[in-house]
């Protein structure tokens, strides 16, 4: 919808902003976690937090306003996307945004996401913000980043875009769960860097997926690429959680083994 309203030289810096203010959404969960600490017997109201932001679909419903070029698109006929996309050709398209989708969830899912839970670990949970503070520090690299990613995208073309963070995030995954093994200053360093670099995909998806598919069909094929990605990235982390029994309860060794699927990534992204 946003990349259907706003002029197309904005694109890029808008493609970044949706990314980050995704993002936000992180870093305020890590400020409430700061001050109201998640235990195993008051993790409910994590689940509630969470489910605040269902009550903005509301208001959109009632305010915001279908964009100008879908409403030229469905004009003359009514879009039946998900019809229009098996005639139209488009499955191969939705199959290869539905990889690139993959690689950026697993490994985000997968293995970052478990930062916090790291920290925890390696603080023997005697620090009770070591959590908080890795998560603040994850999703302000995010925020940051996303900017980044859609730049890159703009500025040396989609692919190289997202082959450059694929390396960028297998090299300092790699460095983070294979070269740190205390809490302290360069594990936090690291968190901000990684948190960064593998959600900069997340400010380089606005500003690809939208260009695959007609204005008519856009939404129906984002979502089902985006999405088919997560229920994947779901299989990811429960391989983490099998990984982690086979390593002893390793962090560092489970998360060196998920990350290596940024290699899939450099690899299908030459296909796209």
């Amino acid at each position: 919808l946003v990349m259907e309203v706003w002029p197309e030289k904005h694109r890029s810096k808008l493609a970044g902003l949706i990314g980050a203010v995704g993002n936000i959404g992180f870093l305020v969960m890590a400020i409430v976690g700061w001050n109201f600490h998640v235990t195993v017997d008051s993790w409910g109201w994590v689940a509630l937090v969470g489910a605040t932001p269902a009550l903005v679909t509301f208001f959109v419903r009632l305010f915001v306003p279908e964009s100008e070029k879908w409403r030229q698109a469905t004009a003359t006929t009514p879009s039946h996307p998900v019809r229009e996309l098996i005639s139209g050709g488009y499955i191969g398209r939705i199959a290869i945004a539905t990889v690139l989708a993959s690689v950026v969830l697993i490994g985000t899912w997968g293995s970052v996401q478990w930062l916090p839970s790291w920290a925890d670990k390696l603080t023997n949970g005697t620090d009770p913000d070591a959590k908080a503070v890795t998560q603040a520090l994850s999703a302000i690299g995010a925020v940051l980043a996303c900017f980044l990613g859609a730049w890159l995208g703009g500025h040396f073309g989609r692919r190289l875009a997202y082959a450059l963070l694929c390396l960028g995030s297998l090299v300092s995954c790699a460095y983070l769960f294979r070269g740190v093994d205390e809490y302290g200053p360069t594990f936090l360093v690291m968190t901000f860097i990684v948190g960064g670099i593998t959600a900069a995909f997340y400010g380089w998806f606005p500003l690809y997926l939208p260009e695959l598919f007609p204005t008519r069909v856009r939404a129906t094929a984002q979502g089902t690429a985006y999405n088919a990605g997560r229920i994947l990235a779901a299989v990811g982390a429960l391989q983490m959680g099998a990984l982690m029994r086979t390593f002893e309860g390793s962090y560092a060794k489970a998360g060196a083994v998920i990350t290596l699927i940024y290699i899939v990534g450099l690899v299908a992204i030459w296909f796209a």
